[in-house]
């Protein structure tokens, strides 16, 4: 399947799934939070664009969660 924009929807599902793996490679907790961001609003996009509706609640559900816990971790360093 191929989107409006001419990029293979497959692609970009595979995007996301390069950031998930990226994310599980990750030692540092902002790295990882930051990692799965992207991968979220990436697998968004293609929860969107395939019409996979697990996919896309999933990972606005997740894209909340990794926001909230990322502003956490950003508030509780040392200045």
């Amino acid at each position: 399947m191929v989107g409006e924009n001419g990029i293979p929807v497959d692609w970009i599902g595979y995007a996301g799934s390069m950031c998930v793996l990226s994310a599980f490679c990750m030692r540092k907790m902002m790295a990882l939070r930051i990692t799965s961001i992207v991968g979220n609003l990436v697998f968004i996009a293609f929860g969107s664009l395939a019409g996979v509706m697990p996919v896309l609640v999933m990972n606005s559900v997740l894209l909340l969660l990794n926001s909230l816990r990322l502003f956490q971790d950003l508030r509780a360093r040392p200045a």
